[in-house]
């Protein structure tokens, strides 16, 4: 925790991976209870069907689009708050 923020590009990761083996996420989330995990692998086990499609309305659009040009920025301060709220949300 005491370390420099990094945010390493997807080039950079598979080295960045390999220097720093420990430095995953400080705060991650328990695990799944065995309950949880049977349900996700029975899922996928049987194809991982998903609900049928649903057209969002246009405000939910501007809501969706709002997000997306928050999110999206390419500085790496902005890459690494992204990636927080995508991992912790």
């Amino acid at each position: 925790i005491d370390r420099e923020q990094t945010c390493p590009t997807i080039e950079e990761y598979e080295q960045y991976e390999k220097d720093n083996p420990t430095w995953g996420m400080p705060f991650g989330m328990p695990n799944l209870s065995n309950s949880e995990y049977h349900t996700l692998m029975t899922w996928l086990e049987n194809g991982a069907i998903m609900n049928v499609h649903q057209p969002v309305s246009e405000n939910e659009q501007a809501q969706i689009d709002k997000y997306e040009a928050l999110l999206n920025h390419s500085d790496l301060k902005n890459q690494l708050m992204a990636r927080y709220i995508y991992e912790h949300l």
